[in-house]
C-alpha cells in the first residue's frame, strides 16, 4: 500500500482514479495533501494541474529525502511524446513537464496505470533503500573518523570528498589539490610520508599501509593511517586509487597512555625501574663504545616513613614529588633521573671523567634534598643517602652496578645518614659474605642449627633471680658459636627474621615449659624482638599461638624492643603495645638512651620496664657523662613508675654504683654468662636455690 497524492482536474478523473486506486492504496487530494506535511510515494498530476500548481509540486519533490516520482498525464494529441524516464539523454522533455520522472498518454486504462505505478514504486523502493545504504555508510564513517581521497597517479589530480576536510576541522570541501594533504603533514614526517607515496606513485599496491599526522583546523596534529585500494581500469594499469584515512588519534593516545603507565612513575612522571634499566643500558653501551665513566647514583630517604605515619601519605607524596624535582635539579639534561619505588630514586650520570665528577653532583643533591619541604603549611625536613658506583670498575651491567650503588647506600646509612658513599672492594666483599651468609642462614634453619642461651637477670637487693633474657646463637663446626650481631642484620634485610623470630618465640615458651614440668619455679623470660618483626600485621598472633601453644601464662613472657623501632610510628607502636598488653605480655624498651625519643613520647607507651644500655654502664668507672646519664636514667624510670635493668655488669664496682642508685635488677657476665637451658636448671638450682650466690665468670 503507497499514498498517493492525485492532482488532476476535473472531478470526474478524480473520481475514477480513486476507484481504481483505493484500496490498496491511500489517496490524497492536490490541496489536502500539499497542504499538510503527511507524507507520500507517488504524485499523479495532469498537465492542467501542473500548470497551476508546477511550484507547489517542484517544491514537495525537492525537499524530499529520497526520490518522490511524479506521473504526468498529458493528452495523446502532443505528437513525440511518449512514457520515458525523466532526463533520458536524448530525450528533451517541454521545460514546464521538468517534475515528471514518467509520462503516460490519455486515455489511459486501469491496467496500464497499475503497470506504471507499480514501477514507480518499486524505483522510489530501490532510492530509499540506496539513501538508507549512503546514511548507513556516512555515519559509519563518522562513528569510526574514517575518510577517503582520490589519487590519479598518472597526473597527481585529487579529489577531497568533504568527510575528508571535515576529519581536519572543516565544514567546506578543501581545494582538490596534493599540496593540501602534503602542507599538512608533520614536518618530522613529512620526508618519510612522501618517500612512500613516490614508492606509491611508481609502483601502485594495495599492500600500501602508512601511518602520519595532519595538521588540524585548530593548530593541533591529529594521527591517521592510511590503506589504498585499486580503481580497477579497463585496458590499462591501475593508475588510480582510493586511499582511505582513519583517524587514529584516540587509539595512539591510549597507546601513549599505557605505555605511560607501564615505563613512568605516576605519581613523580619520572621513568620507572622497567624504564631506567631499559635506558640505563643503551647509556651503557654508550660509555662502553666511547671509552668514558659511567655513574649510578643510589638515592634513600633518611626517616622517610614517620613522614607519612605523622601526616599521611598525601603529604608524603607531595614531598617524593618535591624529591624528584630537585634531584632533576641536581644533574644535566642528558642524565637519567628516575624512581625505582618507594622513596628509592635512580640517577645515571653519563660521561663521567672521574670520581670527583659524580662526588659533585652528590654532594649538589645532598644540599637540595636537605633544605626544608613545605606542603600544605608544614615545613618537614628529610635528608638523603646515596650510594655511588662507577662504570666500569664497579661493573659491567646496569643490574650489578645497581646492586653495588644500594650497597654503597647502606653503608651511608650506617655511617648516620645525610652522606654519600662510594662502593668499594671492601664494600663489595662485605655484601659478598652477607649473600653467603643467607645462605647458610636457610640452610641452617632448615636443619634446625640455631639454639638459644639463657642469661639470669638478678634482683639487685635480694640477688634472686627474677628472669632470663634468650639469646640466639649459632653452633659452628669446629668454631667459635657465631651471636646475634653476626647474623641478624642479613636476617633482617633478607626477611629471614621471620621465621628465625617465629622460632625463638615456639622455643621459649617450649623451654619455659619444660623448666616447669622439671620443678623449676616459673620466671619470666625475655625475647628480643627486631623491628621487622614488630611491624608485622600478625605480630601479636603469632605470640598468642606460641604462647597457647606451649601452654603458659603470658605474663611470663617479656618483649624486648629497642627506642628507635618503636619511636619510628609512635601511634602504631602504641597500637600494638596496647594488644600485647591485652594478651597479658610485657615489654621492656630496650637498649634506652641510644635513641631519640623525648620523654612526651616514651610517657604514651604502655611498658613495663626500661633496660640501660650497656654502652653507659661500661663507661661507669672513667666518664662522669656515662655516670650522670645512667643515674638520670633510672630516675626517670623511677618517675615512669618502670623497672630498670642495667645491661652489661662486668664488675662489682657497677653492680654496687646501680644498686645504690635504687635500680632494681641488672644482668652480666659478672653475674652469669648466658647458658644453655640445661646448664641455666643446673646452675638455677645450685647456685640460687642453694647458695644464692652469685656464679663465677
Amino acid at each position: 500500500m503507497a499514498a498517493i497524492l492525485l492532482a488532476l482536474e476535473g472531478a470526474g478523473n478524480r473520481r475514477i482514479l480513486f476507484e481504481w486506486l483505493a484500496p490498496p492504496h491511500e489517496i490524497f487530494y492536490l490541496e489536502e495533501g500539499l497542504a499538510s506535511d503527511r507524507p507520500v510515494d507517488l504524485i499523479i498530476v495532469d498537465s492542467p494541474a501542473l500548470d497551476r500548481f508546477g511550484q507547489a509540486i517542484e517544491d514537495r519533490v525537492s525537499t524530499a529525502q529520497t526520490l518522490l516520482p511524479v506521473l504526468l498525464v498529458v493528452p495523446r494529441h502532443r505528437p513525440g511524446i511518449h512514457i520515458v524516464p525523466r532526463h533520458r539523454p536524448g530525450i528533451a522533455l517541454p521545460q514546464r513537464w521538468r517534475q515528471a520522472n514518467e509520462l503516460i498518454t490519455a486515455p489511459i486504462t486501469k491496467d496500464e496505470l497499475e503497470v506504471r505505478i507499480a514501477g514507480l514504486l518499486t524505483l522510489r523502493e530501490r532510492e530509499k533503500h540506496l539513501y538508507e545504504a549512503r546514511e548507513l555508510l556516512r555515519m559509519a564513517t563518522e562513528l569510526a573518523q574514517l575518510g577517503f581521497w582520490e589519487w590519479d597517479t598518472r597526473t597527481d589530480q585529487v579529489h577531497f570528498p568533504l568527510e575528508w576536510s571535515k576529519q581536519l576541522g572543516y565544514a567546506e570541501a578543501l581545494p582538490n589539490q596534493l599540496e593540501e594533504w602534503v602542507l599538512r603533514l608533520h614536518p618530522d614526517e613529512r620526508e618519510q610520508v612522501l618517500a612512500k607515496l613516490d614508492r606509491l606513485r611508481t609502483a601502485p599496491s594495495s599492500e600500501f599501509e602508512i601511518e602520519f599526522r595532519l595538521r588540524h583546523r585548530d593548530g593541533s596534529y591529529r594521527w591517521f593511517q592510511s590503506k589504498v585500494a585499486l580503481i580497477p581500469e579497463q585496458g590499462s594499469a591501475n593508475r588510480r586509487l582510493v586511499i582511505s584515512q582513519l583517524d587514529v588519534s584516540a587509539q595512539k593516545a591510549a597507546q601513549e597512555h599505557i605505555r605511560k603507565i607501564s615505563q613512568y612513575d605516576a605519581l613523580t612522571d619520572l621513568p620507572n625501574r622497567a624504564l631506567l634499566y631499559e635506558f640505563g643500558e643503551h647509556l651503557l653501551a654508550g660509555a662502553r663504545r666511547s671509552g668514558t665513566k659511567l655513574a649510578i647514583l643510589f638515592f634513600d630517604l633518611d626517616r622517610f616513613k614517620p613522614i607519612n605515619d605523622t601526616y599521611g601519605h598525601h603529604v608524603g607524596d607531595q614531598v617524593l614529588q618535591q624529591v624528584a624535582r630537585r634531584i632533576s635539579q641536581s644533574v644535566r639534561g642528558e642524565d637519567l633521573v628516575g624512581r625505582l619505588g618507594g622513596d628509592e630514586f635512580l640517577a645515571v650520570l653519563t660521561r663521567i671523567r672521574k670520581c670527583e665528577d659524580a662526588a659533585r653532583v652528590a654532594h649538589h643533591a645532598l644540599k637540595l634534598l636537605g633544605q626544608p619541604y613545605h606542603v600544605e603549611g608544614l615545613e618537614i625536613d628529610c635528608t638523603p643517602c646515596i650510594g655511588i658506583s662507577l662504570f666500569p670498575q664497579d661493573g659491567e651491567s646496569i643490574p650489578s652496578l645497581i646492586k653495588h650503588a644500594d650497597d654503597a647506600m647502606y653503608y651511608a646509612k650506617e655511617a648516620g645518614g645525610n652522606n654519600y658513599q662510594f662502593f668499594t672492594k671492601a664494600l663489595n666483599q662485605k655484601a659478598q659474605a652477607a649473600a653467603v651468609l643467607e645462605n647458610r642462614m636457610r640452610d641452617g634453619i632448615e636443619r634446625d642449627e640455631f639454639r638459644l642461651f639463657y642469661q639470669p637477670v638478678i634482683d639487685t637487693v635480694s640477688a634472686a633471680v627474677v628472669g632470663v633474657e634468650a639469646l640466639i646463637r649459632w653452633p659452628q663446626a669446629g668454631q667459635t658459636d657465631l651471636g646475634a650481631a653476626m647474623f641478624i642484620p642479613v636476617a633482617e634485610s633478607s626477611g629471614l627474621i621471620h621465621g628465625l623470630g617465629e622460632w625463638v618465640f615456639d622455643e621459649a615458651c617450649r623451654q619455659h615449659r619444660q623448666w616447669l614440668e622439671a620443678g623449676l619455679p616459673p620466671i619470666t623470660v625475655a625475647v628480643n624482638v627486631s623491628a621487622a618483626q614488630f611491624r608485622a600485621k600478625d605480630f601479636p598472633q603469632r605470640l598468642a599461638h606460641a604462647i597457647n601453644d606451649a601452654c603458659i601464662a603470658p605474663a611470663y613472657l617479656s618483649l624486648e624492643i629497642t627506642e628507635n623501632t618503636l619511636m619510628t610510628n609512635m601511634d602504631e607502636s602504641v597500637r600494638v603495645l596496647g594488644e600485647l598488653r591485652g594478651l597479658g605480655i610485657k615489654v621492656a624498651l630496650d637498649a634506652f638512651g641510644t635513641g631519640s625519643s623525648s620523654l612526651s613520647q616514651l610517657s604514651r607507651l604502655p611498658l613495663d620496664k626500661i633496660k640501660v644500655d650497656r654502652s653507659f654502664i661500661h663507661h661507669l668507672d672513667d666518664d662522669d657523662a656515662s655516670c650522670a646519664l645512667v643515674e638520670a636514667i633510672i630516675a626517670l624510670g623511677r618517675t615512669l613508675d618502670l623497672q630498670i635493668v642495667a645491661e652489661g655488669v662486668e664488675n662489682e664496682e657497677m653492680l654496687q654504683f646501680v644498686k645504690r642508685r635504687h635500680c632494681q635488677q641488672a644482668q652480666g657476665f659478672y653475674l652469669c654468662r648466658p647458658l644453655p637451658a640445661d646448664e641455666f636448671a643446673h646452675w638455677y638450682r645450685r647456685e640460687i636455690l642453694a647458695t644464692s650466690q652469685p656464679c663465677q665468670r
